[in-house]
């Protein structure tokens, strides 16, 4: 017929076949991490429930714990490829958004606010000043390590001040649990349970 355009090829665009191939591999890895964190929230789980039935006081279960986190951190240090590794890779949004909030209301709403408020002053010394110190001391060490040459490190003094920042915000976490185990003082309990709930904001401003 006079004046048709003759139809045009059809082309079809295949995805590759790599595409399915790291999708897969992604979710593969993904599963692995989140296997390994969860793996590790029940044996921290049942090593609590499995001290406190026996009344074993020699050793805590945090203690357990970190050492578990170190040996599941070194094993993936020193294991060939690094998926596994990316996926659990520290996020600062990740801890800023979702685990920090939890962790200072938790606080917050446990804390005897008759005790806080008796030593504010020291609580408020220890997390401004003792947490500043702490960050600038930590940075220029850091600085002088790096500017001694013994590893290729090649870091500003302000980027080794941000990691003073991320290190001075301490969260005895251990120290508090054995405090409230053995009865200690509740004046000393308080002011580094304070110190310690406050020290969070400062390091956060600090970092930023």
């Amino acid at each position: 017929m006079a004046g048709t355009l003759p139809p045009s090829p059809v082309v079809l665009f295949a995805p590759p076949a790599t595409t399915s191939s790291v999708a897969e591999e992604e979710e593969f890895y993904s599963s692995w991490s989140l296997f390994l964190v969860c793996a590790l929230l029940i044996l921290s789980l049942f090593t609590s429930y499995y001290l406190q039935i026996k009344r074993i006081r020699a050793i805590h279960e945090t203690l357990v714990a970190i050492f578990a986190g170190m040996i599941v951190g070194a094993v993936l240090r020193l294991a060939p490829g690094h998926s596994i590794r990316e996926m659990l890779t520290f996020k600062h949004t990740l801890f800023f958004n979702l685990l920090l909030p939890p962790i200072i209301l938790n606080s917050g709403y446990e804390l005897k606010q008759a005790n806080f408020f008796r030593n504010f002053g020291t609580i408020l010394t220890f997390a401004f000043l003792g947490t500043f110190i702490s960050a600038v001391g930590v940075g220029v060490l850091v600085y002088i390590y790096s500017f001694l040459g013994l590893e290729s490190l090649e870091v500003t003094l302000i980027e080794c001040l941000i990691f003073g920042s991320t290190l001075s915000a301490t969260d005895p976490v251990t120290i508090l649990a054995i405090f409230n185990q053995y009865k200690v003082d509740p004046k000393l309990y308080t002011v580094i349970f304070g110190e310690s709930l406050l020290n969070d904001a400062v390091s956060i401003v600090m970092y930023e």
